[in-house]
């Protein structure tokens, strides 16, 4: 049995043939990267392509994310089989014997190859090489406890004081607010210019931010001004005026000057504060309106006129604008006591880690640059080189610095402007998909990485084989005018089988109410909803032809699981459910609140809070009304009366007035979270948490 040989395109040959030089692959969504990715790897290892076949750990892969990397694994070991069932009887042991070193394969996440390495040379490193990888939620957990250990480490009396500054700034931002600049400051503490702030003065952070106000945020304020189309319709109305005197001649004359000088100048900003004077409609003296009726002569003009100037006014009036000294130096030393905090919580985090050998993500990163671009380490580096015959890297947009320095050391190019003309590195990106700018992803690392390699190894995928020629053509349009020249515009496999448009922008017009003032912001959105929803009924009711199925010959009309909604957020998803409910169509809710937010979570966060803490009663009453114990709201109330939930609970026998069952579970949970609370000084978090579930069975009322 043979399979049949891949059907390649033109741009995919490209990219797999293309052999003198490493290649830049600036891949469109839906063009077959991850097939190109695929056959290009094994491309290396397969005598019939290479002469001299590389080994399969010589070969490295690297994706983004866990799930990234099994697809990929999962595909080659698909196509290692395929090869296998067509290769002629000489060829069939090479197959199986790759098959059999699959698991060794260096297919994974840049973190679990940057643990590899560390791993191997951790010695040199000064690293105990067994160590073990943090986790970003355990990392969380880990930092904010440090965050609070560099709190009360601060706020210890200092000789017989405490720290009124620290005080002072929880009072003024509110205690968790400041916890979360800390730990927040505290990720980016190991920055080359973070030690620098630290030893500035609060006079010169302040200086600073007025710099920084001046020279960015101003200009850049006044160009967002000039772009306003009410600024076009004050143009417009200059030019259709015909004013009666000079004075209001003269000044028409300078707004419009102001506005054209503003618009050809470096400095903006400045013209702007004199058309924010030439714009008031009113005399800085005796504060009457300076545009009189008889110098218009066109009375609906001036209305306008005067309409859009007070509207510009208060646009250029809500502008920020640095505060007072007095108050931006006070804000400056709340500054410099944070940078401080963070580095102290800082410090606190990495002896922790220390301690306990544990490594966390960005560790990885940090030490794997160390050692493959310090130069103590020139000689693991030239192994770590000579080990590594292949370098392949996918969603390359999402990648941050560190990650990229890595790349190129690993590419035998650890600057940042040597051009990378070895044939070691076949890369893949695609600026439309970069989506994790807030986890430090820059999509202009990609482009200058990809400037880096001979023209003849920037090969591109735009063959679309997902969408239709319509939706292509929409994506294109926006996209080009946001990416400007060096977009690829993406090229339809196929014919457009339904009809056009493909793309519908739906808006919705605000809820009218009954004072006509603005309607409140989830007004607006379940008015949103409920146009979706209906929208969405109409498409299905009208069985329009508008779905193409490859499964079946002709376009059919759509059902309910050929939709999807996607939120930017679903903390407002209740809304559109509801509004999907009215309009009588089923849906499925994948997800719903963030795993943290989820009932679950909150209960066993609830049960921990109590036996942790005597006096908690808010987290008491979550843990009794919660599946755990299963406590009436009536129940909780008679026990609130003995003084408070706590009191009730513990101090007294169960209240009169319960039901048999409802006192049999007042007892239970009595005796649950006393237990509890005995074994917490010997048990792990996990551990509780186990003992809790067992106790309560809880796992059982969810099942």
């Amino acid at each position: 049995m043979t399979s049949p040989a891949p059907d390649f395109t033109e741009q995919q040959r490209e990219a797999l043939q293309t052999r003198d030089v490493s290649i830049a692959l600036d891949a469109g969504a839906g063009c077959g990267k991850t097939f190109v990715l695929t056959e290009r790897y094994l491309s290396h290892l397969d005598p019939e392509v290479e002469e001299v076949p590389a080994e399969i750990d010589e070969v490295v892969a690297i994706t983004f994310t866990e799930a990234a990397a099994r697809e990929m694994r999962d595909r080659i070991r698909k196509k290692c089989r395929e090869r296998l069932q067509s290769a002629s009887p000489d060829r069939r042991q090479y197959w199986k014997r790759l098959m059999r070193l699959f698991d060794g394969a260096r297919v994974s996440t840049i973190h679990s190859f940057c643990a590899s390495i560390i791993r191997q040379y951790g010695v040199e490193l000064g690293i105990d090489p067994a160590f073990h990888v943090l986790d970003g939620a355990n990392a969380t957990v880990m930092r904010s406890d440090a965050v609070d250990e560099a709190l009360r480490q601060r706020l210890k009396p200092l000789a017989g004081e405490s720290d009124h500054t620290l005080i002072e700034a929880a009072a003024t931002l509110g205690l968790n607010t400041l916890r979360e600049a800390v730990r927040t400051l505290a990720e980016d503490a190991a920055a080359p210019d973070f030690e620098d702030w630290r030893r500035r003065s609060p006079q010169e952070y302040v200086d600073q931010w007025v710099a920084y106000y001046h020279t960015n945020l101003a200009p850049r304020y006044a160009r967002e001004f000039l772009q306003d189309p009410q600024v076009v319709q004050l143009l417009e109305l200059i030019d259709a005026a015909e004013p009666v005197t000079p004075g209001l001649t003269e000044r028409l004359d300078s707004i419009r000057a102001e506005i054209s000088e503003a618009q050809e100048s470096q400095a903006p900003h400045q013209a702007i504060r004199r058309l924010r004077e030439l714009i008031d409609s009113s005399d800085p003296i005796t504060r009457k309106t300076n545009w009189k009726d008889k110098d218009w002569p066109q009375k609906e003009l001036k209305k306008e006129f005067t309409s859009i100037c007070k509207a510009l006014r208060d646009k250029l009036d809500r502008q920020k604008r640095p505060g007072d000294p007095d108050t931006m130096l006070r804000s400056a030393e709340i500054s410099l006591l944070l940078h401080e905090l963070a580095i102290l919580s800082e410090e606190i985090y990495l002896t922790r880690k220390r301690t306990l050998g544990m490594l966390d993500q960005d560790d990885l990163l940090t030490e794997a640059q160390r050692l493959l671009t310090d130069e103590a380490f020139t000689g693991p580096q030239k192994r770590i080189f000579n080990s590594v015959r292949m370098l392949l890297v996918d969603e390359f947009q999402d990648t941050d610095r560190r990650q990229a320095t890595i790349v190129r050391a690993l590419a035998g190019s650890p600057g940042d402007s040597q051009e990378i003309d070895a044939e070691r590195l076949f890369f893949v990106g695609d600026d439309k998909q970069s989506i994790y700018r807030f986890r430090g992803a820059e999509p202009e690392i990609f482009q200058r990485l990809k400037q880096s390699v001979p023209d003849r190894g920037q090969l591109r995928l735009t063959l679309n084989f997902r969408s239709q020629p319509a939706v292509l053509a929409f994506v294109n349009h926006l996209f080009s005018g946001l990416l400007g020249k060096g977009y690829s515009a993406l090229q339809p496999s196929r014919e457009q089988r339904t009809p056009v448009p493909a793309v519908e922008m739906l808006w919705t017009d605000p809820p009218e109410t009954a004072t006509g003032a603005k309607p409140l912001a989830e007004e607006t959105r379940r008015a949103e909803a409920r146009s979706i929803a209906a929208r969405l009924k109409d498409l299905i009711e009208s069985e329009a032809a508008i779905v193409v199925d490859d499964k079946e010959k002709e376009p059919r009309p759509a059902r309910r699981g050929d939709v999807a909604i996607l939120f930017r957020a679903l903390s407002d998803a209740q809304i559109y459910e509801e509004a999907l409910r009215e309009a009588e169509l089923d849906y499925y809710l994948v997800g719903g609140h963030a795993f943290y937010a989820q009932q679950e979570v909150y209960d066993i966060y609830h049960l921990l809070r109590v036996v942790a803490s005597g006096c908690d009663d808010v987290s008491l009453l979550g843990a009794l009304r919660s599946p755990m114990f299963g406590l009436l709201d009536e129940s909780i109330y008679l026990l609130s009366q003995r003084g408070g939930i706590n009191r009730g609970l513990f101090d007294h026998a169960p209240p009169e007035g319960l039901s048999p069952e409802q006192h049999d579970l007042v007892v239970h949970a009595r005796q649950v979270i006393e237990e509890l609370r005995k074994r917490k000084s010997v048990l792990s978090v996990p551990e509780l948490m186990r003992a809790a579930i067992e106790l309560t069975g809880y796992d059982a009322v969810l099942l």
